[in-house]
């Protein structure tokens, strides 16, 4: 599994979406730059979000799907993370804290 920073912000509110999301791959030096947020979907504690991203200045579309297993995230959270241009990351969260709302 590549060593992947992240970050991202999602809401949902009825039918409007909004969010950003960042990942970058120490290990390629890639980084995917997510644009906006055309879906969102939450059940329990798993959230699916998609919508068009950047990799490296290349037009593409993501989908992320996280889930927040405990409070504090102790290793148990987990992320991933793929695009349609073939990026694709994911594991544990082994520093930092998924929390669905």
């Amino acid at each position: 599994m590549p060593n992947v920073t992240f970050g991202f912000d999602v809401d949902s509110t009825g039918d409007t979406f909004t969010g950003s999301c960042t990942a970058w791959d120490h290990d390629s030096g890639m980084k995917v730059q997510c644009l906006d947020v055309t879906g969102f979907a939450q059940v329990g504690n798993t959230v699916t979000f998609t919508g068009d991203a950047d990799v490296d200045g290349m037009p593409t579309t993501y989908r992320i799907v996280t889930q927040d297993n405990s409070e504090p995230n102790q290793g148990t959270d987990t992320f991933s993370i793929e695009t349609d241009s073939g990026f694709s990351a994911g594991g544990p969260v082994t520093s930092g804290n998924v929390q669905a709302l």
